[in-house]
Parts: structure tokens; C-alpha cells; sequence
């Protein structure tokens, strides 16, 4: 009897703990809220407009990435600052950090995905530019809505499978940004066109 109770227990104690493949509740890959991810600018080629800046010089000159959240606050746009840490200058790329996409819940503890960014519209990166007598914010590169939503889509399907590796890999290889200036910016804006 002692041996079928000892043996009843190993097993379940084997299914209850071998069911994590990687001992990480079923996730692939480790929730790591200092990860860095790319906001990639490499991928530009030369521009026939002379005041789009190259990825390099947007790397070098950037001073955020601005983003709308028409959910938690239409009034405002939200933004994150680059630190020297989170410039690339050899690929070039700017970076931000892991816990900008995957967080943990500051009341469950739970893994979730950030729902400031991911849902985020009218994402760009820009500089502040020293237009006498005061500062001026400069949009200096964007990304399509209907890009960031399809990668919101893709990043939400991988999340659902616990693959936390293919989410950062689809974040950092999609984030793809294209120069532009401010006036066209604003001319996107207003046909609706971003």
C-alpha cells in the first residue's frame, strides 16, 4: 500500500512539474523587463527629399518616440525619451525596453502585454530643435497605423502562446520607421493618410 501511495505521488508530482517545458510556467523564453528591443531605421534607403534625415542621423539627432493612446487619454500623446544606452549607431537603431511591450501586472504579478504601447496609433520619433527663441519638437520619422496594427495582431497571437521569444522577435525585426518631416507629417494627418 505505502509503495502504490509513493508511486500515485511521484506521478502526479512528475505530471504537476513536467508539463513546464522549460520550467518557466509554459512560457518560451523569460519575461526580462531590461531586454532592449529595436525601433529600426536601418532599413532606409537614400531619400530623394534632402530634409529626410539618413538612419544614422536619425539615431544621432532623435529625442523620443511619440505615440498616441486614444484609450487611456485622447487629449495627449505619450512619449519615451532615449537615453545614450538605447542608441545603435552601428546598425543603426534606437531601442527601447522590453517592459514597454511585456510588463508584469503591479497587482497580480502576472506576465501581460504593456496596454500603453502595443495599442498605441501615430507612433514617430522626434527631436527637439532649437528654433530661436525657444525649443520646437521636429517629427523626423513614422510608421504606419496599419503596420503597428498588424503587428499588435501578431504580437497578441504569439503572446496567447506563451512564446515571449517570438514576441520580442516580431517587435524587433517589424518596427520598421521611414523619414519624414513635420509639414509632411501633418499633411498625413490631416487626409487621414498615417
Amino acid at each position: 500500500m505505502k509503495k502504490t501511495v509513493l508511486l500515485l505521488t511521484a506521478i502526479v508530482f512528475a505530471f504537476a512539474f513536467g508539463c513546464e517545458k522549460d520550467g518557466n510556467g509554459g512560457w518560451n523564453g523569460k519575461y526580462d523587463p531590461d531586454k532592449m528591443i529595436s525601433l529600426n531605421v536601418s532599413n532606409i534607403t537614400k531619400s530623394d527629399n534632402p530634409e529626410h534625415l539618413t538612419p544614422l542621423e536619425i539615431v544621432q539627432q532623435a529625442t523620443q518616440v511619440e505615440f498616441w493612446n486614444y484609450e487611456y487619454d485622447p487629449s495627449q500623446s505619450w512619449g519615451r525619451r532615449f537615453a545614450d544606452n538605447q542608441r545603435d549607431f552601428n546598425t543603426p537603431k534606437l531601442m527601447m525596453y522590453g517592459k514597454d511591450v511585456i510588463r508584469t501586472d503591479n497587482y497580480t504579478g502576472d506576465t501581460i502585454l504593456n496596454p500603453y504601447f502595443l495599442p498605441a496609433t501615430d507612433i514617430v520619433i522626434t527631436r527637439n530643435k532649437l528654433v530661436l527663441p525657444e525649443w520646437d519638437v521636429d517629427t523626423i520619422a513614422y510608421m504606419p497605423n496599419r503596420i503597428i496594427r498588424d503587428i499588435e495582431l501578431r504580437i497578441e497571437a504569439a503572446f496567447a502562446e506563451k512564446d515571449l521569444v517570438k514576441c520580442y522577435e516580431i517587435f524587433d525585426t517589424e518596427y520598421l520607421f521611414t523619414p519624414i518631416t513635420g509639414a509632411e507629417w501633418r499633411e498625413l494627418k490631416k487626409n487621414n493618410q498615417q
